[in-house]
């Protein structure tokens, strides 16, 4: 279901919304749906977001003249 609307999510029980590849699946379609993630998995992938943006924001300044 997640796959076809994201925000199905929000109606998965609790080991669903825990489950990496089924919120993945569910960010795939509607990245709002990581709202519904489980709260610990919810700021591994925030976090792991965020140092993903550091990383191309040093690459930028890297190339940069």
């Amino acid at each position: 279901a997640v796959q076809r609307t994201g925000a199905a999510l929000q109606f998965a029980t609790r080991p669903l919304r825990g489950d990496a590849a089924i919120v993945a699946a569910a960010r795939e379609q509607d990245g709002a749906a990581l709202q519904f993630a489980a709260p610990a998995l919810k700021r591994q992938l925030q976090s792991q977001q965020e140092e993903a943006g550091s990383a191309r924001r040093q690459r930028k300044r890297v190339r940069a003249p």
